[in-house]
């Protein structure tokens, strides 16, 4: 048995039956669960969409009875995109990526840099600890 969309909670963690993810967090936001994934030898987050949705392939077996998501950690795989001198916020245009404080282009062999959630990626890794549904 399944949970229906009507009762998942964004921010609450539930065990999956999916395609590349056993577990994750509902974002309404994303339209499906956020979660560790194992490829090629590395782990990152990922997003599953719910089963019924285009591509779609993750159903909700139960939730995970733990704490949702703790305040403040953001409902999304990444944190941003900086500069890897720096660290300073870039953003993507057509011609590449800019400084996001100036507009100008990046400098001294820098290159954009996406910047994972680790937050969220150490909330699920605690949840995994504690066994599967």
């Amino acid at each position: 048995m399944t949970l229906p969309r009507a009762a998942l909670v964004s921010g609450a963690a539930y065990w999956l039956r999916a395609r590349n993810l056993r577990l994750g967090v509902w974002s309404d936001v994303a339209g499906g669960f956020i979660g560790i994934r194992e490829k090629f030898g590395r782990e990152f987050l990922d997003t599953e969409s719910l089963a019924g949705s285009q591509f779609g392939t993750a159903l909700a077996v139960a939730r995970v009875e733990a704490d949702p998501v703790p305040a403040g950690v953001a409902l999304r795989e990444l944190l941003g995109v900086v500069d890897s001198l720096e660290c300073r916020a870039v953003r993507r245009t057509g011609g590449g990526y800019v400084y996001a404080d100036t507009g100008g282009a990046l400098e001294g062999g820098a290159v954009a840099v996406l910047v994972p959630n680790a937050p969220l990626m150490a909330y699920l890794r605690g949840l995994d600890l504690r066994g599967s549904a």
